[in-house]
C-alpha cells in the first residue's frame, strides 16, 4: 500500500456468530479463536471485535464509517495509562482476559484487586475470585472458581461469570 502511495490502511473487523441457531459442537472452538484473535488484535487502532448477538442487541455504541478509523473513534482505543491494560497485564487466563475484555467494553470500573481472596474469621482464606470490586462487594468468578460462589453470597457480596450480566454496581467507568 505505500509503495502505490496508498494512504489506506487496512481494517479488520473479527465477527463471532453467537447467535443460538450457529452453536454446533464447534462453537466452544470457534469462541475460544475469536478470544485468541481479539487478544492478539486488540492493540491495533484499526481493529475491532464484535458479535452477532451484540450488534442484534445494539450494544455497540459506534461502529467505523468509511474514512473512519477505530483509532478516531475511540473504540477500543489503548494509550500506555489504560488500566485496563494493566489489568489485562497481569491476567493469564484466557477466560480471566476474555472477561476483562468484555468488562472494559461495557466501561466498567477496574476492580480493587485482582486474585482476591475472602477471608473468614481467623484470617484463614475461605474463598477466592479473580476480580474484586471491595467496596461494591462484587467479585467476578472464572469456571474453575464457581464453587466459591455460595461462600461469597453468604457474606453479602455479588457474584458473577463471563456468562452473565455484569452487576450495575460497578458499571460506569473510572471511579
Amino acid at each position: 500500500m505505500k509503495e502505490k502511495k496508498s494512504n489506506a490502511m487496512p481494517l479488520v473487523c473479527a465477527l463471532l456468530q453467537d447467535n443460538s441457531d450457529n452453536r454446533t459442537d464447534k462453537y466452544e472452538a470457534d469462541w475460544n479463536g475469536f478470544w485468541q484473535f481479539f487478544n492478539l488484535m486488540q492493540f491495533s487502532n484499526n481493529f475491532v471485535g464484535v458479535t452477532s448477538v451484540g450488534i442484534e442487541q445494539l450494544i455497540y455504541s459506534k461502529l467505523p464509517s468509511s474514512g473512519s478509523t477505530i483509532h478516531d473513534m475511540g473504540v477500543y482505543k489503548q494509550s500506555e495509562d489504560d488500566d485496563w491494560s494493566k489489568i489485562r497485564e497481569e491476567l493469564f487466563d484466557e477466560e480471566a482476559i476474555a472477561l476483562a475484555a468484555k468488562l472494559q467494553a461495557a466501561n466498567v470500573r477496574i476492580p480493587s484487586a485482582i486474585g482476591y481472596e475472602l477471608t473468614g474469621a481467623n484470617d484463614s482464606v475461605i474463598a477466592e475470585c479473580e476480580m474484586a470490586w471491595e467496596a461494591e462487594k462484587v467479585a467476578a468468578l472464572l469456571s474453575e472458581q464457581i464453587d466459591n460462589k455460595e461462600v461469597f453470597e453468604n457474606t453479602g457480596w455479588i457474584t458473577f461469570t463471563l456468562n452473565d450480566d455484569i452487576p450495575s454496581e460497578i458499571k460506569g467507568g473510572k471511579k
